[in-house]
This record gives structure tokens, sequence and C-alpha cells, in this order.
């Protein structure tokens, strides 16, 4: 369907309505959404006013990409027979609500369940929709560490939960001067920082640290690359200082 034959189906459907610029914003994954991997808790709710102009895309694979305006007569089941009027009527009965579903990140909204129903939404000028949604929790903390040791060129690897997410049960694999290490989950990673942090050693205490670790701090065979929260991350100095060294950190 071309743009005359929607703007003709749209003046069917809506005569009244005047076109906006959102009505050629293309539809957006949801996993394609800015930090996604890192909404790792989630809250459900029974009931929740959804902004129908905060809507920005969906799960469904065969309306990713699309405009909303060539959506709207050209989704599968698709009733021509629906107009603005009807359809406003129809969203007073409890069938409305039926299979009609959202997933909510930050402040933007898409559809999981009722796509035909929220494009007739949007083009109906309705505001909003009182049903369930998914409210998806960004982990801050998590995201702000991962930039963290991005910054510091660790380049951090972590291994992909359900869906893609990034759970804090996970390992993840930092590159020390050029090693791959494995931390057990979230809250080791946490410690190596908090750790790599202590380390802005000054030239004095660098000498000091040099002469009183010499041991743990050349031997390569002593540096385990495998670590829990409980284990020493002493054995990491020697790859850390030289990482600090190689990037000038």
């Amino acid at each position: 369907m071309d743009i005359k034959e929607v703007n003709k189906f749209l003046i069917q459907f809506n005569s009244s309505f005047k076109i906006k610029e959102w009505c050629f914003e293309k539809t957006i994954y949801i996993e394609d959404f800015k930090d996604y991997k890192f909404y790792n808790r989630e809250i459900y709710h029974e009931e929740y006013d959804v902004p129908i102009g905060k809507v920005i895309g969906t799960d469904h694979i065969d309306y990713i990409g699309k405009r909303w305006i060539d959506l709207l007569g050209n989704m599968k089941r698709f009733n021509s027979d629906w107009n603005k009027i009807n359809f406003l009527e129809f969203t007073k009965t409890p069938e409305f609500y039926n299979g009609y579903s959202y997933a909510k990140y930050g402040d933007a909204f898409f559809v999981t369940q009722g796509n035909h129903r929220n494009c007739e939404a949007k083009f109906s000028e309705l505001k909003s929709v009182r049903v369930p949604i998914t409210e998806y929790i960004l982990d801050v903390e998590m995201l702000e560490n991962w930039n963290f040791l991005n910054d510091e060129r660790f380049l951090p690897v972590i291994n992909n939960g359900h869906y893609g997410v990034y759970y804090r049960t996970l390992s993840w694999t930092i590159i020390i001067n050029q090693e791959s290490v494995l931390f057990h989950d979230f809250e080791a990673v946490k410690k190596f920082i908090t750790h790599y942090r202590e380390m802005k050693l000054t030239i004095q205490e660098l000498c000091y640290f040099f002469f009183a670790n010499k041991g743990l701090l050349f031997n390569k065979n002593n540096i385990e690359l495998y670590y829990r929260v409980s284990d020493n991350y002493n054995q990491l100095n020697k790859l850390i200082i030289d990482h600090k060294e190689f990037f000038d950190l």
C-alpha cells in the first residue's frame, strides 16, 4: 500500500486527522532500544495508563521498522470497516482489553500484544489506554561499571542471558594487559573495579609495591584467571600495573 492509498484509508478512518511528524517515524524493535541489555529487572503492573504518544515500537517481527502511517490499514487481519467512531466505541468494551499489553523501558513503551489496537489508537488520537504492562528497570550501577571498564580499555564481555539481557549473576570476561580474566559474576567485577581504583599508585608507592610483592608481581604462573568475590585480587596487581602503563592511564 503506497502513501496515497494510506492517506485515502486514513481519511476513511479519521477524516479530521491532521498528519504529524510521528506518522513517518519507524517502529523500533524492542531489543534495539538503548541499553536494552541492562534492563535486567521487571515489575508487572496489572493496570497502567499507557500514553499512546510514547509508544515507539513493538516486538512483532512483521511490524519492525515500518512507518506508523504505513501500518494503518496494512496489518494482518485488518478490518477495513473500522473507523474512529466505532473504534472508540470498541475501547469501552471488555473485549478491547483482552490480549493487549505493553513493555516499558524508561519512558518508552513497546507493544507486546495488540499491535492493531495500538495503531488504531494512535490514529484515533486516543491519549492513553489502561492495560497490563511489564516495566523493565535499568540496572544503572551495572551500566556505569560497564562504561567505566570500557573507558579504562578492559574490553568487558558479559555472557548473554535470557533474550540477551545482562543479569548480575552472569560471568564477565575482562582483558587485562592482553590476558583474559574471567569473573564469576557482577559482585566479583565490582570488587575488581574497587581494587583497580585503589591502585592509583604514586612512583614512590609503586617502588615500594615492587619490592614488597616481587614474588606475586612477576611470576605469571601465580596469576589465577578466574575470580569470585571471595578471592584474593592482589594476584592481578602485575597485570593491572602493566595495563595502566601500556595505556598510560
